[in-house]
């Protein structure tokens, strides 16, 4: 089982992972691989807090309904995600997950 992810969550976690897998546990028997496809910012620099996205491609079985799923990941560890999906492929369906915190403030 892999460790706990005890980082902070920010797109400069994310963004050197885009291409590599991660495995999102369905239930206590059924897991699936998704491949992260995406890393973006939300908004521009006027926003009052950070802001990004990111796109998991997954297989066509199982499909997942929206909610909370622990993702693991080889580098990064365990972490829950709240997963949306957004889209389907030929061979599959995208998912999303947005995060948003306040911005630090500026000393």
């Amino acid at each position: 089982m892999p460790e706990r992810f005890t980082g902070e969550i920010r797109i400069e976690t994310f963004a050197p992972l885009v291409g590599e897998m991660f495995c999102a546990s369905v239930d206590d028997e059924v897991s699936l691989e998704l491949e992260l496809t995406e890393a973006t910012v939300i908004g521009g620099e006027n926003r009052p807090d950070e802001a990004f996205s990111l796109l998991f491609k997954g297989p066509s079985a199982p499909f997942l309904t929206q909610r909370t799923y622990e993702i693991a990941h080889g580098s990064l560890g365990e972490l829950p995600i709240f997963l949306v999906p957004v889209g389907q492929t030929e061979d599959g369906f995208v998912y999303q997950a947005i995060f948003t915190r306040l911005k630090e403030s500026q000393p």
